[in-house]
């Protein structure tokens, strides 16, 4: 398990929406064996700024989720 930070403190006016993007992949690792990888981000927002704050954690996680099974299939061979 490891975390990030990603952007810096912002002070809202209002109480924040919270928008969190989440994805999960288990790889067949052969042998009866595999592992599970996660990623998840949750990022405060102004309500106007819901859809262009899920697309940035949606990308930010794809990008993740990517290097993260790349490395494991990787350590596979």
């Amino acid at each position: 398990m490891s975390q990030e930070k990603v952007g810096e403190p912002v002070m809202f006016e209002s109480p924040p929406c919270i928008v969190t993007v989440e994805a999960g992949l288990t790889i067949n690792l052969g042998n009866y064996q595999s592992a599970k990888v996660g990623v998840t981000i949750s990022v405060p927002c102004a309500h106007g700024e819901i859809e262009d704050v899920f697309e940035f954690g949606k990308g930010w996680v794809d990008d993740k989720m990517s290097l993260m099974a790349a490395q494991v299939e990787a350590a596979k061979k």
